[in-house]
């Protein structure tokens, strides 16, 4: 390799090096204004057993949508009615620990839970329900556990 080639690689090397070092510097700057954001399904209910029976269609539809299966948002008596498999239940059992159900007061414990765990500085509700007003009560329910709304 003569003189000129060995320039060319030292260029390029330096090139490289200055860019890592450039996007590292970046990163260091960005990360001092980062703002960590959870995202989880909630579903609130007057009742434990009216969550759950909200909850059945959310957890069906989940689950056909991972089976690249989704239709329309389902039921709770087409829920319940759902012949579900043993492999389903074990499924369906992974999709509901993955979201916060249940009265206000559990579901405030499970988002504040989240948010220590993942050191967020803000959560992001997500309810879907087949019934409009049950999701609009939810989030009633759950903004009224933490002090928000009128």
């Amino acid at each position: 390799m003569n003189f000129f080639e060995h320039q060319e690689k030292a260029r390029k090397a330096t090139a490289w090096l200055a860019l890592v070092y450039a996007l590292f510097v970046a990163a260091i700057v960005l990360c001092v204004h980062l703002v960590v954001s959870v995202a989880v399904f909630a579903l609130a209910a007057e009742t434990e057993e009216e969550a759950e029976r909200l909850c059945a269609t959310r957890n069906l539809w989940v689950m056909q949508l991972l089976r690249n299966q989704a239709g329309p948002f389902p039921s709770p008596e087409e829920a319940f009615a759902y012949p579900y498999t043993p492999e389903d239940r074990i499924m369906l059992r992974a999709i509901s620990a993955r979201g916060v159900t249940g009265t206000p007061d559990k579901v405030k414990a499970g988002l504040e839970r989240m948010a220590t765990d993942y050191e967020a500085d803000e959560v992001t509700v997500l309810t879907i329900t087949h019934d409009f007003a049950a999701r609009v009560r939810s989030y009633e329910l759950i903004a009224k556990s933490f002090g928000l709304g009128h």
